[in-house]
């Protein structure tokens, strides 16, 4: 390859490096440094000699030795173009002889430094092939000259040319001293550039073999992170699902919780825009726009605000709309290419595309509709839109919730009016006469009929609970007979039926002149089903927060169906799943005990199937004699009354159902029994769906992790029996060349070559062994694990105690997370603990099987970093994960300074899990 002429240092637009001298080692030092920075030699050396005609020299050349004995230019430097362009038409017209004497080659032939210092005409005379050739090397002007051979394991594979031009200073020995190390840098440069390509090529083959091997691995792979991807997808919607219920739940406004589901919904997807329609009180079928935006930056999308803020929407108009009509959720993948959204002009002008919304759901009716927005065009995921929908039914109970709140608080306003106006509930006691008269209110409060009743203080004691009788007769001699002023008193009556109501008193003594005692009058309000409702919704937000607590689909449905027992103030009950079409129960709960029962009701088929079929309550008070009931289950249990309820999601999918039999002290159960059951089934639903994904979450978990492993352990007998093999084989056979005497001149190489050859092998059998360590089939957990502390700390320096006890034998899944188990947390060891010691203890205690793994490094502040939402170790985090799946734990103890201390637990079943 020649060079173009005219090539400088200012080729590339850059400062020659000649805008000033440099001193011998200044000049090595940047030359060597141009040198070390690449493996593109031929731009490397055109800098070196740029640099060089800069400072040493007025002319710097590079020549290499070809294969056919010529020499090749790769460098020339001047500082005038025009001189590099003459110099390289005399090397195209006059090339350096092969066979005759010259100065190039002497140097070649000889491996010495040729001094030059002054060159004559006579020289130039000599050396000239025609006049041609004299008038030019007349015209380049060389005045001195160094010729330095460019030696590299002890053979010459070029030249450096240093030349002087004109009358200045001539080149001295310390130059020449100064051209050898500039050659010696050179030379070392181009033959490491040469050997790395020759290695390169070598390695090509065995690459691309590697690579065919590998390519299926990939797609493996890619497959496997599509799931997890997907999975974490999914779980991230669970999240976000439970997170907006807590908040929904502890919300005390209906503005607050929307709030929250705005950021929550925005946070999870990334989408900028976010916004809510309520429905319009005063004009019903509507929408108008509301004040809750969610915007980031908060800024942005002024326009799009404005234009959204004054418009209310009609069903069936623009996105808002058509959720209001089909009170489902709605995407749209592009909005500048929907016809139907009206907004889609402004829009597409600010950058949004992508747009979903869904209903804030009471029942069948539409409260509000949340809609959300994305700068980029973005498919729906169905996943996605059945967590936004049943996020919608949640915050339609609170907006329900809030509407019940403000209802029964106008009810209480209604009926203190009627108290004060009508005296609805009042009471007199003549104090004198001891005459004690009630409105007809009264007798209903207390249970009694007016026509076979007198009022009597004594016999009026009777009514008052036992246990706020004294309370009662306390307050009255202090607040009545003794100060004389109103007051107001809670507590409990005693209907002679035995039903406990609870009263709200208001009392008003009445004095004469002297300001004796002479009447007191005064109003019972029952608020017994207000304490009630207060009661329910305390229990169902409790309830609501233990659900919360726990996934466990089992755990979900005891908890369910005690609740329901305890709110019905029944004495028995059960609950059960839908699977496959049928109710599946398998306990049955009666008087405190429980009862393994197990039964599947087909729709129609008893009153399960019944509710089934139907998706509404049942209730009969005569169970014995009702068509619909379960005969075997109603005698075994002397059953009387029966209430049933479905368990429905936000998608109207049928999920479980409840029963409930044998109200106590009543011949069966009421409405107000039905709506607390229908109450319990709506967060009932929210609970056992949730319990469901989780399930359907740790069975994919389950399907990755065995997945991963088995990956890995067809990976790890790949690399064994396929690359492992084949690299033995190379290692052999370039042992076998090195020893041929033929191959005596690249010897070197061969053995180097080998040597590598034997290290690729060693790394790809550890990789085989930490991919999947054949003795933890063949010895068992103990041994492999002790083989692996003992490798680690072999590989790493630490210090390292390995603990074991023997085992029984494990199946493959326990054994293999205890192996990643230690496997992890030593990595994490050596890379962020700084630790010295490390103790490793695996015990077998009363049937559970641990692993602790101690160690005395610089530990960390749990508190703050959970505090900081920051977790100590995604590999951790999967490990916990793979524990859990064998219904086991992961345990964490760290503390500044002290090190950190991680266990891995489990129970064993009969010797094994």
């Amino acid at each position: 390859m020649v060079h173009e002429p005219g090539y400088t240092s200012a080729r590339e637009g850059r400062d020659p490096p000649s805008t000033r001298k440099l001193d011998h080692s200044q000049l090595l030092a940047q030359i060597g440094w141009l040198l070390g920075h690449s493996l593109d030699y031929e731009s490397t050396v055109r800098e070196a000699a740029d640099l060089a005609a800069a400072s040493i020299a007025d002319w710097c050349a590079v020549d290499l030795l070809q294969e056919d004995g010529t020499l090749r230019h790769i460098a020339v430097a001047h500082r005038d173009p025009e001189l590099v362009r003459l110099a390289y038409e005399l090397n195209e017209r006059y090339p350096p002889d092969v066979e005759a004497p010259g100065p190039l080659y002497d140097a070649l032939r000889t491996g010495r430094i040729e001094l030059y210092a002054d060159i004559t005409d006579e020289m130039l005379v000599a050396g000239a092939r025609d006049e041609e050739h004299l008038r030019i090397m007349r015209a380049l002007d060389l005045r001195s000259l160094i010729i330095a051979p460019l030696i590299a394991r002890e053979r010459s594979i070029g030249v450096l040319t240093l030349a002087l031009a004109g009358d200045g200073r001539r080149f001295t020995e310390q130059d020449a001293a100064v051209a050898a190390e500039m050659a010696l840098l050179v030379a070392l440069v181009v033959d490491n550039a040469l050997l790395y390509r020759q290695l390169t090529e070598t390695n090509q083959q065995l690459e691309q073999r590697v690579a065919r091997r590998t390519e299926q691995l990939a797609r493996q792979i890619a497959r496997l992170e599509e799931m997890q991807d997907a999975l974490q997808r999914e779980s991230g919607f669970v999240q976000l699902l439970q997170e907006v219920a807590v908040a929904a739940n502890e919300s005390g406004t209906v503005e607050e919780a929307l709030r929250f589901a705005l950021d929550a919904i925005c946070r999870q997807t990334g989408w900028p825009v976010g916004h809510v329609f309520l429905a319009d009180d005063d004009d019903p079928g509507k929408l108008r726009p509301s004040s809750l935006w969610r915007v980031s930056p908060p800024d942005a999308y002024q326009e799009f605000r404005r234009i959204t803020d004054s418009i209310p929407f009609a069903p069936e108009v623009g996105l808002p709309g058509r959720v209001y009509s089909s009170k489902k959720p709605a995407w749209i993948v592009n909005v500048a290419e929907d016809e139907h959204f009206i907004r889609g002009r402004q829009g597409s002008d600010i950058g949004l595309r992508s747009a979903f919304a869904f209903p804030v759901l009471i029942g069948q009716d539409v409260a509000a509709v949340l809609e959300f927005f994305s700068p980029v065009p973005s498919e729906p995921a169905p996943a996605f839109l059945e967590i936004i929908a049943h996020i919608g039914t949640t915050l339609g109970r609170v907006v329900e919730r809030e509407r019940w709140a403000k209802a029964l608080q106008e009810r209480t306003d209604q009926l203190a009016q009627a108290q004060r106006v009508a005296r609805l509930g009042s009471w007199e006691w003549n104090v004198r006469l001891g005459k004690i008269t009630w409105s007809e209110e009264m007798y209903r409060i207390v249970g009694v009929d007016p026509d076979g009743y007198e009022p009597d203080f004594e016999a009026g004691l009777s009514f008052f609970h036992p246990e706020d009788r004294d309370r009662v007769l306390q307050t009255l001699r202090e607040k009545a007979m003794g100060e004389r002023k109103p007051y107001q008193l809670f507590y409990r009556i005693v209907r002679p039926d035995g039903a406990v109501r609870h009263i709200h008193s208001h009392s008003h003594p009445q004095v004469d002149e002297s300001g004796e005692l002479v009447r007191l009058v005064g109003t019972w309000q029952d608020v017994t089903e207000l304490k009630r409702a207060e009661e329910t919704n305390r229990a169902l937000l409790a309830l609501s927060h233990r659900l919360n607590a726990t996934l466990d689909l089992d755990e979900v449905l005891e908890t369910l169906v005690a609740e329901a027992i305890r709110l019905t103030d029944a004495q028995g009950g059960c609950t059960g799943l839908n699977v496959g079409g049928e109710f599946v129960m398998d306990t049955y709960y009666y008087n405190g005990k429980s009862y393994a029962l197990p039964r599947r009701w087909p729709p129609g088929r008893g009153i399960p199937g019944w509710v089934l079929a139907h998706r509404e309550t049942y209730m009969t008070a005569d169970a014995p004699n009702d068509p619909v009931g379960t005969p075997d289950m109603i005698q075994r249990f002397g059953l009387r009354s029966i209430l049933a309820a479905p368990v429905i999601d936000s998608q109207e999918h049928v999920l479980a159902f409840f029963e409930v039999a044998d109200k106590r002290g009543k011949a069966g159960f009421d409405e107000e029994d039905r709506t607390r059951l229908v109450g319990l089934s709506q967060i009932a639903a929210i609970a056992v769906k949730n319990a469901q994904l989780y399930e359907r979450q740790r069975l994919l978990s389950r399907q990755i992790v065995n997945a991963q492993e088995e990956e890995r352990q067809r990976l790890s007998r790949e690399l064994h029996d396929s690359i492992g093999q084949l690299l033995t084989a190379l290692g052999i056979q370039l042992d076998m060349l090195g020893n041929r005497p033929e191959a005596e001149a690249i010897a070197g190489d061969l053995r180097e070559a080998a040597t590598l050859t034997h290290q690729i092998h060693d790394e790809i059998r550890t990789i085989s062994h930490d991919l999947r360590p054949p003795t933890l089939e063949l010895t068992g957990l103990n041994d492999t694990l002790r083989a692996l502390s003992s490798d680690f700390a072999r590989r790493t320096g630490l210090e390292i105690a390995y603990e074991g006890t023997e085992l029984p034998r494990l199946p493959d899944g326990p054994s293999i997370t205890f192996y990643r188990f230690l496997q992890e947390t030593l990595a994490n060891i050596a890379r962020h603990a700084q630790a010295k010691h490390v103790d490793v203890i695996l015990r077998y205690e009363q049937g559970e099987l641990s692993l602790t793994v101690r160690d005395d490094g610089v530990g960390f502040n749990m508190g703050s970093q959970l505090a900081s939402g920051v977790s100590h170790g995604v590999g951790l985090l999967g490990l916990r994960e793979r524990f859990e799946l064998l219904d086991g734990k992961l345990e964490l103890d760290s503390r500044p300074g002290a090190g950190t201390e991680v266990t891995g637990r489990c129970r064993l079943a009969n010797g094994v899990l």
